[in-house]
């Protein structure tokens, strides 16, 4: 059995599903363990129950720079390795180095010119998407069309975290030294 421990977790992200298409399409058992440094106890329990003990979480923060060492598992970062420092960024990376633990950073940000006109899309795309969002709420209708404070944000979100994803190069810099 292999065994993923994803950090950062957040509301759960994408681990859960890889697990079940890892052994849907491959045969793969894996177990999966959800961390944050502010764990959503909450989601992660409703996640841990819904998957039936493939998916575990850790309840305590863990902190991705210094993940203690009873954690087992491959290492996965979804859409959060840009929120971190570079000093920061490179002390995940060379944890999981000095643990000998394989580590996959996955962003959907890029910084390119075609990063950046893929932001451009967000407001466009939470323009025509909020009427379908249920539950129905005015205050997103008024924040959304009438005083546009939602479609402002997720372009300020995108705009920021494209600029501060990290490029190959400045990964494979970091991890010279080790």
């Amino acid at each position: 059995e292999q065994a993923i421990l994803d950090l950062c977790s957040g509301g759960g992200g994408p681990v859960p599903g890889l697990r079940r298409r890892l052994a849907d399409k491959y045969g793969l058992r894996v177990q999966a363990c959800l961390s944050d440094y502010y764990p959503n106890v909450g989601a992660f329990a409703a996640i841990a129950a819904r998957e039936g003990g493939a998916v575990t979480y850790v309840p305590t923060p863990v902190d991705a720079t210094q993940v203690p060492p009873e954690l087992p598992g491959f290492r996965t970062l979804f859409s959060c390795l840009h929120h971190f420092q570079p000093a920061q960024a490179e002390a995940i990376l060379r944890d999981a180095w000095l643990r000998r633990r394989g580590i996959g950073i996955f962003e959907v940000t890029d910084r390119s010119l075609a990063g950046l006109a893929q932001t451009m899309m967000g407001p466009v795309s939470t323009l025509l998407l909020t009427p379908f969002v249920r539950p129905y709420r005015f205050s997103r209708l008024l924040f959304t069309y009438a005083v546009p404070i939602v479609p402002a944000l997720f372009l300020f979100d995108g705009l920021v975290s494209n600029l501060r994803t990290y490029t190959q190069d400045e990964l494979r810099a970091m991890t010279r030294s080790m």
